[in-house]
């Protein structure tokens, strides 16, 4: 199941990459699939494993389990009040990426952006960012492998 879920992680960072920056904003500098020990540049997705729930067995073999991945982009605080307004921009067209690639190419059975949050600042290396937070969840493809019974 690790590798499962890297590869899916893996989608998650190819398809923030591939995400066209809205209108007068700068291009996406990064995507990460666990946080690094420093952010330099701006924006970037920071992407964290929250949970698997949901688990499903029949027949000794895993059904279905969700997958939730927290997508943080993050902002400098140093530029608040344009960082706050980039903030807002991206929201669509992060949506937009992802509702059109629902199976994070065939990585999983679904996937959907079931929340987005840009309450407080998030903070790594001991340093604050300003943060948009996109909860995605994922339906994991049924497992291969045989539990043992």
């Amino acid at each position: 199941m690790a590798d499962e879920i890297q590869d899916i992680i893996t989608q998650v960072v190819a398809l923030q990459k591939a995400i066209s920056p809205p209108i007068q904003e700068k291009a996406l500098a990064d995507a990460f699939d666990e946080a690094p020990e420093q952010i330099a540049a701006f924006p970037v997705f920071v992407n964290v494993f929250r949970e698997i729930r949901d688990i499903e067995r029949a027949g000794g073999i895993r059904k279905k389990a969700t997958l939730e991945i927290e997508m943080m982009l993050l902002f400098p605080r140093s530029a608040s009040k344009y960082s706050d307004r980039s903030r807002r921009k991206w929201i669509l067209p992060v949506m937009d990426k992802f509702d059109q690639n629902q199976g994070l190419n065939d990585t999983v059975y679904f996937s959907r952006i079931t929340r987005i949050r840009g309450d407080d600042p998030e903070e790594f290396s001991d340093s604050s960012y300003i943060a948009v937070r996109f909860t995605l969840e994922a339906i994991m493809r049924a497992s291969t492998v045989s539990l043992a019974v």
